[in-house]
């Protein structure tokens, strides 16, 4: 028989948020006010479930811990398949920088 889980969703969703914006065990326990035995378990249970987090690759953890939780997962849910953060970020930039600058896009975007 498994144990119910009434009320660690929302604490599950929030660790793995956590974790999709870069934060490692430790960071994500302070922050929740947890153990760090509790985070992992957090985080096996919402990939037993099928929503594992997907931390970030190292060099756009910075980025992405300086975004809240909830713009992180905007952007992983909106990527498209095989796109990862760093390359939605730089999409997300160049059509800012193009929408301000008409004259600096390339032939292939006017």
């Amino acid at each position: 028989m498994t144990k119910p889980t009434r009320g660690t969703a929302p604490r599950r969703t929030q660790a793995v948020a956590l974790r999709n914006c870069g934060h490692g065990t430790k960071e994500i326990a302070e922050l929740m006010t947890l153990s760090p035995n509790a985070v992992r378990m957090y985080l096996h249970r919402a990939r037993v479930a099928g929503k594992p987090a997907t931390p970030p690759p190292k060099d756009v953890a910075p980025v992405l811990k300086k975004l809240s939780p909830e713009i992180v997962q905007w952007l992983l849910d909106t990527a498209p398949q095989g796109a990862s953060p760093l390359d939605m970020i730089v999409a997300i930039v160049r059509d800012a920088y193009f929408s301000e600058m008409p004259l600096a896009q390339p032939e292939s975007r006017k």
